[in-house]
């Protein structure tokens, strides 16, 4: 069916100019990342970063809308659901500001049209803009704090990031012996006030000053790749959506585990029908072919325990075009190719810098980068830049101990390994030596991959290499002293070395 864009347009919301400061019912689905608790609303702890507060706020229930006599929804029916009043105040409301290396963090809240407030995170680079605006949701249980290291990078290409706890974590953060699915229709009201908070979170962005309303985007993570879906069929002003490791919905999920000990079997045969009667018409796998004009991207994994190939690709071929399908050998959670051709697809469709994400070329080539720096510094005779360099280091990997763990852990990179013990042996040391003293062997192992010439390892390598960059964190001070003895007279080289790596100083510091 063809999608209608019949909608009025936005009005530019007047608030408080934020720029100027500057992703048995938990079976169903699991959060991407692995780096937050199942409920939490805040950013994960991380040794250089101070805490977030999370934005209280009551949850109350969605208001009720009359269940659906038929499975099958027209077009019409199906927008008439998720309608709302533009023209409302999003009344937002700040509770924090916090610069985290040039990118403000605001934790705020906006009125929902259904009932209560949506807490979120505004992530906002430095500088004037335009800037390109992402919506990002997270996964099943998750909250908005899951994404917000994905939202900080991002926001060096260019990005002003939205991200919005789903109804159900806000009723979960209310009531922690609460679940996330309820198979009642209470999972219908929560899945159509979602949406409609998505929506309210398009007119949040497109009202700031800063951020161009032609250059909008949504990123969507398990659950939140799924509901992306959903959104994909309704809301014609978001220009790309990127759903990572996602299901046709939360019925199709409930159906992969659909054994005599599944959820669905749990349930009376009249419990099982009036849940599947409900969630069956507004099913993301259902409407996600009206999402023309906008471009889709899907990311899969082939050994994605949690959504199986045929799932992933019955909503890969329920899309609309046009559309880009990739495959990773990974599990559920997306492996760094997986956010760097994101990122690169961004590019494409909302206009990002996306070489200012991880710096240029590909993992085997940011080896090669990272070996020439180290390199430079060790051939600079300069023992304070030698030893601020190494300091450097262990306070980025320190930072990035938990996203190079699950890299190091992951199976695919097994046979890497198989035929050169010693680089295994290496790497094992990497990582066993503890968090804030793994710079010596970490440029210990890329003198040695780099030795072995095997473009296997050296590919391995830079992504260990992009991992941190992506996810260290050094302290501000180590930072500043690191770039200013590279700055200082006779290393040339360095720089030139530095420049090829993507390190950069911040240009807040």
């Amino acid at each position: 069916m063809t999608r209608s864009h019949s909608h009025k347009a936005t009005k530019k919301m007047a608030w408080p100019p934020l720029l100027a400061i500057s992703l048995a019912a938990i079976v169903i689905f699991a959060a991407c990342g692995g780096e937050a608790s199942p409920t939490s609303s805040t950013a994960p702890a991380e040794p250089t970063a101070t805490p977030i507060p999370a934005t209280a706020a009551p949850a109350p229930k969605p208001t009720p809308t009359p269940l659906p006599t038929a499975i099958a929804l027209s077009y019409e029916e199906l927008l008439s659901l998720f309608d709302y009043d533009r023209q409302a105040p999003l009344d937002i409301r700040e509770v924090s500001a916090q610069e985290q290396y040039c990118v403000v963090i605001h934790d705020i809240s906006y009125a929902s049209p259904k009932g209560g407030r949506v807490t979120a995170f505004l992530v906002v680079p430095e500088g004037p803009g335009p800037f390109a605006g992402v919506i990002l949701l997270h996964g099943l249980p998750g909250g908005r704090g899951d994404l917000l290291g994905y939202a900080r990078d991002l926001a060096k290409t260019g990005v002003v990031s939205l991200l919005i706890d789903a109804p159900f974590t806000r009723r979960m953060l209310a009531d922690p012996t609460e679940e996330p699915v309820t198979f009642t229709e209470l999972d219908r009201e929560e899945q159509i006030q979602l949406i409609i908070d998505l929506r309210r979170g398009v007119d949040l962005l497109t009202s700031l000053r800063d951020v161009d309303p032609d250059r909008i985007a949504y990123v969507g993570s398990s659950y939140g790749a799924a509901m992306g879906g959903l959104l994909a069929g309704i809301e014609d002003r978001i220009k790309a959506y990127a759903l990572t490791m996602g299901i046709g919905g939360l019925v199709a999920r409930a159906r992969t585990i659909d054994s005599p000990t599944g959820p669905l079997q749990r349930l009376t045969e009249e419990q099982r029908e009036r849940w599947l009667s409900a969630m069956e018409p507004i099913e993301p796998i259902n409407h996600i072919g009206n999402a023309a004009p906008a471009a889709l991207l899907f990311q899969s994994g082939r050994r994605d325990l949690r959504i199986p190939q045929e799932s992933a690709t019955q909503f890969q071929q329920a899309g609309s075009e046009p559309k880009e399908i990739k495959w990773y050998d990974s599990g559920h959670n997306p492996p760094i190719e997986a956010l760097l051709d994101q990122v690169n697809w961004l590019e494409t469709h909302i206009d990002i810098d996306a070489e200012k994400f991880s710096g240029p070329g590909s993992p085997a080539e940011a080896a090669e980068a990272f070996s020439k720096l180290s390199s430079s510094i060790q051939a600079s005779d300069d023992p304070a830049l030698q030893a601020k360099w190494t300091a450097f280091l262990d306070s980025a990997l320190a930072t990035a101990a938990r996203p190079l763990q699950e890299l190091v852990n992951d199976a695919a990179i097994v046979p890497v390994f198989s035929g050169n013990t010693q680089v295994a042996e290496k790497l094992q040391e990497f990582m066993a030596a503890p968090r804030e003293e793994r710079g010596t062997p970490f440029l210990e192992l890329g003198i040695m991959i780099q030795a072995s010439g095997d473009a296997a390892l050296k590919d391995l390598y830079g992504k260990i290499f992009i991992s941190m960059l992506l996810r260290g964190e050094p302290s501000e001070a180590l930072t500043i002293e690191f770039f200013a003895l590279v700055e200082g007279p006779g290393n040339e080289e360095v720089r030139d070395a530095l420049r090829q790596t993507g390190l950069s100083k911040p240009p807040c510091l």
